[in-house]
């Protein structure tokens, strides 16, 4: 993927993104803020193909996913379809309204974005890449989310249901830790407890 940006040397730009894998591809968000570029650039999603060492079929050109360059991302993550088979990529962007999220196919075809509930989390919230959690009877994404009203939280969401899942609450906060303000960036699954633990912010980290 060729650099989203006009001055990729300068590593003081806040050139901002995320990356994840799906169908054995490496996908990747890119969204240079204006501040620290000439190039007022829309995040794009592009995708790399390890197999040819290029990139992917259908991906010659990097793919927008905001409607202006006031938008940015911090995550790029899998979508899968009801039987739990990765079928495309997505990234949640924001630009201080609630997150909006695009999704192309692994082939760069148009997908339909999944009904997450992260464009209902609050203006000015942040979605980082989320833990994909896999058992028998459910596909789950575990999305961490700060910023805007919510002072750290996680968003779980089913790709089996295709609905937020059930039982789970809409934003699950953290009573009681650091003051509340734990500021999630990111979840590892232990299957042992089938506890998330959390990286927070200043090291803060809850199970």
């Amino acid at each position: 993927m060729r650099p989203n940006h006009d001055l990729p040397g300068a590593t003081g730009s806040l050139h901002l993104g995320g990356m994840t894998t799906a169908g054995g591809k490496v996908f990747v968000s890119s969204s240079p803020q204006t501040s620290g570029s000439t190039l007022a650039a829309a995040l794009a999603l592009g995708c790399f193909d390890p197999a040819t060492a290029t990139v992917c079929a259908g991906w010659d050109t990097a793919h927008p996913a905001s409607p202006s360059a006031a938008h940015y991302s911090y995550n790029a993550f899998a979508s899968y379809t009801v039987s739990g088979a990765a079928n495309g990529v997505c990234t949640a962007t924001t630009n201080g309204g609630s997150p909006l999220t695009t999704c192309c196919g692994i082939d760069g075809s148009p997908l339909a974005a999944p009904a997450t509930g992260l464009g209902t989390v609050g203006n000015g919230v942040l979605v980082f890449n989320p833990e994909v959690v896999t058992t028998a009877t459910d596909t789950r994404s575990y999305f961490p989310v700060w910023g805007g009203p919510v002072p750290g939280a996680i968003l779980c969401y089913s790709w089996t249901t295709a609905l937020p899942c059930a039982g789970f609450p809409a934003t699950a906060t953290h009573p009681g830790v650091g003051g509340d303000a734990t500021r999630d960036y990111g979840y590892t699954y232990d299957a042992t407890t089938r506890c998330l633990i959390a990286l927070g912010d200043a090291g803060i980290s809850s199970p």
